[in-house]
């Protein structure tokens, strides 16, 4: 009986051990906008793991933020901002519940949301990101990459996909196998020499005016076609059979 009693203590020991665990911040600066936003329930300047689970939406925005570490005790997070901070890499792989992210000017290099299975917006304008995997989104909707210095992009496992901004960067190559509900497709002001764009049978906007190398575009029938910008390119002839709806057009 003595035996058993210690044993049960122990476990209530361990138990309220785990439960008073505290995230462990390695940025002070996100600790702080941590409590700043309320998720410090009880007031203690801490934030506990227990606390952190609670949250659904988070925004660290404008607070000195140079390292993330600690987020993934966010683990029932849906909605995630952390704009205009001095964040290089950024680690969100992983984190299920995760439906939108807002990461824009954080002079981010890197992301990584691998198995952000949920994830439906992510919008990480204006940074230095070079390369992305974006395998495993299956229900990415909305995806903006403007402005940063992508060479390659591959979305053919986005196959949710409604509306794509690659705007300024240095693409050369984009990918899209088996994706076909885009809406919205913009690609200006990039690197391009050809895209075939017949697939997208759901398209109703596409502009990729700038791209000064594009030599080869390729529309037809693309019958939802509302908006088309291919302004300031090379190319030298266009076949437009089939743009039933087209409105808005430059070349």
């Amino acid at each position: 009986m003595k035996k058993l009693i210690i044993q049960i203590s122990l476990g209530l020991i361990f138990s309220g051990t785990a439960m008073a665990q505290n995230v462990k911040f390695l940025d002070p600066n996100f600790k702080k906008a941590c409590v700043y936003a309320n998720v410090d329930l009880n007031g203690d300047g801490e934030i506990s793991v227990a606390e952190a689970q609670k949250v659904k939406v988070l925004y660290v925005d404008k607070r000195g933020i140079d390292n993330l570490t600690g987020i993934k005790s966010f683990t029932n997070l849906e909605e995630f901002g952390f704009y205009y901070n001095d964040i290089r890499n950024v680690d969100l792989s992983g984190m299920k519940k995760l439906r939108a992210v807002y990461g824009f000017s954080t002079k981010m290099e890197s992301i990584n949301v691998k198995g952000c299975s949920n994830l439906e917006g992510l919008y990480i304008n204006y940074n230095g990101i070079i390369k992305i995997d974006l395998t495993d989104l299956p229900k990415l909707k909305e995806l903006e990459l403007n402005n940063n210095m992508l060479f390659d992009v591959d979305v053919s496992g986005c196959t949710s996909l409604e509306k794509c901004q690659l705007n300024d960067n240095e693409i050369r190559t984009f990918t899209f196998k088996g994706v076909t509900k885009i809406k919205e497709l913009q690609l200006q002001r990039n690197n391009l020499k050809s895209l075939d764009a017949r697939s997208l049978k759901d398209l109703e906007m596409l502009w990729i005016w700038d791209n000064k190398e594009l030599g080869t575009l390729k529309v037809t029938q693309l019958r939802k076609l509302v908006d088309l910008n291919a302004d300031d390119c090379a190319l030298t002839n266009l076949n437009m059979s089939g743009l039933v709806n087209l409105k808005k057009f430059n070349w």
